[in-house]
């Protein structure tokens, strides 16, 4: 009797292991195929050189994100070159960049002067600013027929038209 107790133990939990396995199969499986149907937007990449740019920017994304929750907005700041070189592969919808700056390829510019403003944290209690308080002359770069359906919009708050 004790020669049998051993397998058929083994052999319940196997079979129960089995059944669990398959059961969690199934269940994610099916969310890969909801999540693929959904397709989901794809997040909004804005890329800037510049610290004043950065208040208007978080304005104006607030305001679309109110609009757009399903979309995620992701703001990256750094080196002139290194938003160029972002943008120019494709890493970034949109990339405000100094007047002088140049970008290869087949882009969408617009000229602006940026008038600098605070950012502030989200409770207010802390305000972020630049030294320098001079109007900037600023250089928008988005290209044409971007996949992206926000960044028409975007652009056209950020420019003004």
């Amino acid at each position: 009797m004790e020669d049998f107790v051993l397998p058929g133990g083994f052999a319940a939990i196997v079979i129960l292991g089995y059944f669990v396995v398959a059961r969690v199969d199934l269940f994610l499986e099916k969310v890969r195929r909801q999540n693929s149907e959904q397709g989901g937007t794809p997040p909004l990449n804005i890329a800037t050189s510049s610290f004043n740019a950065i208040p208007s920017v978080i304005n104006i994304l607030n305001d679309m994100e109110a609009r757009h929750p399903d979309v995620q907005y992701n703001l990256c700041f750094g080196p002139e070159q290194e938003v160029i070189r972002v943008f120019e592969v494709g890493g970034a919808d949109v990339a405000i960049v100094s007047a002088q700056a140049e970008s290869r390829g087949s882009a969408q510019r617009k000229d602006i002067t940026i008038d600098p403003q605070p950012a502030f944290m989200a409770d207010g209690s802390v305000a972020l600013k630049a030294f320098d308080q001079a109007p900037q002359d600023k250089k928008v770069l988005w290209k044409d027929g971007n996949a992206h359906v926000l960044t028409a919009e975007f652009v056209r708050q950020f420019c003004g038209y």
